[in-house]
């Protein structure tokens, strides 16, 4: 399993293009426009495609016949403190550059 985080981060160009042509929006413009819902579906149809070892169209049409509360079973939670090294943050705070 993986966080959400991490599917973002293991993203290829291909996954790109999938999930634009498939939603018809890019990664970033989901998040910039608060599509939570749609960019939960979007990478979860990343996971299944990679653990079924199907195509991402396939694999976003079981994700669409999910309900939102079987999503997020589809990942890890985030953890508390993302980003411990930035000192402003709750694991970074005490901690100088």
């Amino acid at each position: 399993m993986s966080t959400a985080t991490e599917v973002i981060a293991s993203l290829t160009g291909y996954d790109e293009i999938a999930i634009e042509q498939t939603a018809g929006r890019t990664i970033e413009e989901m998040a910039g426009t608060g599509r939570d819902l749609q960019l939960t579906r979007s990478l979860a149809a990343v996971l299944v495609s990679r653990e079924q070892e199907i195509k991402y169209a396939e694999a976003y049409k079981q994700v669409m016949g999910k309900r939102q509360s079987e999503l997020g079973e589809l990942f890890e939670d985030e953890p508390d403190d993302a980003f411990p090294d930035e000192p402003d943050s709750e694991a970074g705070k005490g901690e100088s550059p």
